[in-house]
């Protein structure tokens, strides 16, 4: 019903578009892409980074160990010619929601008009064209998360009621509504001795 709808939209916890077509096709991403396309990698985790310039929030690159929440975002087929690459950060410490991680990884999240901080419509200004692009016209922005040296699992959660673990990664991807979950481009895998490159 729309008003179970509304609800399940203010509390994160829904998908826009038709929701039964929109899972079975997340299922189908999932089973066709277990391994993510392209040829990304996480950053060496062996690699000392330095907090961004002006910020202690994040650094960039994947996270050493438990020492925050990797944060992945993969900008698909919408992205503008400066964000070609997905974004990998490490939101340092424990992180409340996947919203807050966002945050505090330094990516700007932009809401549904009426549902702020419960839907998420753009995230560092993409798409361009904002909403309804971004949630009825267009495509979503999908959600995923794993464990170091795991698959990319679909979020059954929305943004700000899931909480990651400390030394877990997070993922998202801008997807067409009628499409297949893809996930991210980049391997949620970075631990030491671990192929961080994804298959072409």
């Amino acid at each position: 019903s729309t008003v179970a709808d509304v609800a399940k939209l203010s509390n994160g916890s829904y998908a826009p578009g038709n929701y039964s077509t929109l899972t079975a096709n997340t299922l189908a991403g999932i089973l066709a892409f277990g391994a993510p396309l392209g040829a990304l990698s996480l950053t060496d985790p062996g690699t000392p980074r330095p907090a961004v310039e002006g910020n202690d929030s994040y650094t960039e690159g994947a996270c050493n160990g438990n020492e925050g929440v990797t944060m992945v975002v993969d900008f698909g087929y919408i992205a503008p010619d400066d964000k070609k690459d997905p974004i990998v950060r490490c939101a340092l410490g424990t992180q409340i929601t996947g919203w807050a991680t966002l945050e505090n990884a330094g990516i700007h999240v932009g809401s549904v008009p009426g549902f702020e901080g419960g839907a998420l419509c753009m995230l560092d200004e993409v798409p361009v064209q904002g909403y309804p692009y971004c949630w009825l016209d267009e495509g979503y922005w999908s959600y995923w998360h794993a464990e170091p040296g795991e698959v990319w699992t679909y979020s059954q959660l929305g943004a700000s009621n899931r909480s990651p673990e400390l030394g877990s990664v997070e993922g998202w991807r801008f997807v067409p509504l009628a499409g297949a979950g893809v996930p991210p481009r980049v391997v949620p895998t970075f631990s030491e001795g671990i192929d961080t490159t994804a298959p072409n």
